[in-house]
């Protein structure tokens, strides 16, 4: 795939239609349709439908809609409909509709209606609504309308009307109004994956592995498909970072400790492999862990399984 520039309509069909990744620059307006890759920068105006895929950089404007994956930067501007899922940072502003999946950083600022879920770090600030959920992290504003369920950690400013607001264990959160609930703190493995909504058969929990494009971890772990990762320096759980490999109860929640991730790799790793989560500990909506006990396999931001090659050992 080569990339090439696009400055109209045209040359962006032509671009799709030869398997090329388009980069739209001047201040036009483009529709990419199916399951096409595009990269905007400058003013461009982008509308994406079906699966497409969506870099946004330096005041670019994107209306997702039907699956669509935007990643907005520089001050871009995006609007999610239909199940879309955006990554922001560098104070974009993006308003979410109807089921969509928001992780927003560095400033950025999210409105979230229709059963969107939305993860703030970095100072964003988002204005929730009808039946939205909300992690607020890192200094995040909340402002929650409607039946809004809001998970607080770091040092997050919430006010909210009718909102429950959980409060996890460590948080220094400012909440005005709302229904306050004081989070259960896990202790064990188990009750780690049964708070963070973790699926567990037989003893064997299901996370996630956010990678770089040559499917190694941001410390070098190798998690390509068919391998089974284990970590060398285990120290059997004693310490919460460093010691053992790290995983997320979710593909989307990987972003926060993989943010350039490529990959996502679902993960089969024994409750008994699992450290055991401890009060004080830093970050809650991790795990870590000796390795997996199966070997991993390749998914998509919402969990499900892809057709990859297994890795020639």
């Amino acid at each position: 795939m080569k990339y090439v520039e696009c400055k109209t309509q045209a040359e962006l069909d032509a671009a799709i239609a030869a398997g090329d990744h388009p980069i739209l620059v001047g201040g036009g307006h483009f529709i990419a349709r199916g399951n096409s890759t595009v990269t905007a920068w400058g003013n461009s105006t982008v509308t994406a439908w079906g699966n497409s895929t969506v870099t946004a950089m330096g005041n670019s404007t994107v209306t997702a809609m039907g699956n669509s994956t935007v990643t907005a930067r520089g001050n871009s501007t995006v609007t999610a409909m239909g199940n879309s899922t955006v990554t922001a940072m560098g104070n974009s502003t993006v308003t979410a509709w109807g089921n969509s999946t928001v992780t927003a950083r560095e400033n950025s600022t999210v409105t979230a209606r229709g059963n969107s879920t939305v993860t703030a770090r970095g100072n964003s600030t988002v204005t929730a609504r009808e039946n939205s959920t909300v992690t607020a992290m890192e200094n995040s504003t909340v402002t929650a309308w409607g039946n809004v369920m809001i998970r607080a950690m770091g040092r997050a400013v919430i006010t909210a009307s009718i909102a429950v607001v959980v409060l996890c264990h460590g948080c220094d959160v400012t909440v005005t109004g709302g229904i306050k609930i004081q989070a259960m703190e896990p202790t064990t493995a188990a009750e780690w994956c049964e708070h963070s909504g973790v699926t567990v058969v037989d003893g064997i929990a299901t996370v996630y592995k956010g990678v770089r494009d040559n499917y190694h971890s941001d410390h070098g772990c190798d998690y390509s498909p068919g391998l089974t990762p284990v970590a060398a320096d285990w120290d059997g759980g004693t310490l919460e970072c460093g010691g053992g490999l790290h995983f997320s109860p979710s593909p989307i929640q990987t972003l926060s400790f993989c943010e350039h991730a490529k990959h996502f790799m679902a993960c089969q790793v024994a409750l008994a492999d699992m450290r055991a989560p401890k009060p004080g500990d830093s970050c809650p909506f991790k795990i870590k862990a000796r390795g997996c006990c199966a070997p991993v396999q390749e998914c998509d931001r919402d969990g499900k399984l892809l057709e990859t090659a297994a890795a020639t050992t």
